[in-house]
């Protein structure tokens, strides 16, 4: 806990910390460390090796790289919400210590190993449900590949995906852990707690696709379940907000 223990003096400045992702939530990791600086570098390369492709050099070409854009849009905002959730934490709790710089090491491996090829599953599932994406067919994508292929990857990546959540849950329970050490108070706690729940959310429906591919054989069944994480996720920040808001009011804050 010697991370933490020296923030209980200074919480009263705390409130004047920026919080544009959290309007009650008082940041105390105010600088940049040298692991945030590290992750930042991890997120941008994943995000320019995912981009970077061949110049097209005919209308074929052309028009297969604009369809392209469809499944990079949805890896690009996958991995901007995981980066969001890095960035919030540490502005959140500043934390530096042996616990969180291993969740951070192993999270950033995992995004590594999983979110660079994220653009080929997001391709081959579009591919399965809408038809062929720029000229790619199902036929296409898989040449080579043995049967049971597209199974395990899908299993491979929603492993992946939930390793992941599964990690910054692992911080957030950390953090709720050191809340006395950090000074936060109630509304800070439900937030955290929130957080947890999210991301066991995230874990659910990864764990919930691997038993659907394992027990039906379908991979594009099992990867439209994650369609189910947009409802799933507006009811559960429903009932929290309305916690959360009972709290705010309770301390006399302005909603």
């Amino acid at each position: 806990m010697r991370a933490v223990s020296g923030y209980s003096a200074g919480l009263a400045d705390l409130q004047r910390a920026p919080r544009r992702l959290d309007r009650y939530f008082r940041w105390r990791g105010k600088d940049v460390t040298r692991m945030e600086a590290f992750a930042d570098s991890v997120f941008a390369l994943v995000l320019a090796l995912t981009f970077l492709q061949e110049v097209p050099r005919s209308y074929v070409e052309i028009k297969a790289a604009f369809w392209g854009l469809l499944p990079f849009g949805i890896t690009f905002l996958t991995l901007v919400m995981i980066w969001v959730e890095h960035y919030r934490f540490f502005r959140r709790y500043g934390l530096r210590d042996l616990t969180t710089f291993n969740c951070n090491l192993l999270l950033l491996f995992l995004i590594m190993a999983f979110a660079f090829p994220l653009k080929f599953l997001f391709t081959a599932l579009l591919v399965m449900w809408v038809g062929p994406i720029g000229g790619l067919t199902s036929e296409e994508l898989f040449r080579g590949s043995e049967q049971g292929d597209a199974y395990f990857i899908l299993i491979f990546y929603s492993a992946g995906f939930g390793a992941i959540f599964a990690i910054l849950c692992v911080l957030y329970r950390h953090a709720l852990r050191c809340a006395k050490e950090l000074g936060l108070d109630e509304i800070e706690r439900h937030a955290t707690a929130t957080s947890i729940f999210n991301s066991l959310v995230y874990v659910g429906f990864a764990a919930l696709s691997i038993v659907l591919v394992v027990i039906t054989g379908s991979a594009p069944a099992a990867g439209l379940v994650y369609a189910g994480l947009g409802p799933v996720m507006f009811l559960l920040h429903f009932r929290r907000d309305r916690s959360h808001r009972r709290l705010v009011s309770a301390r006399g804050l302005d909603t």
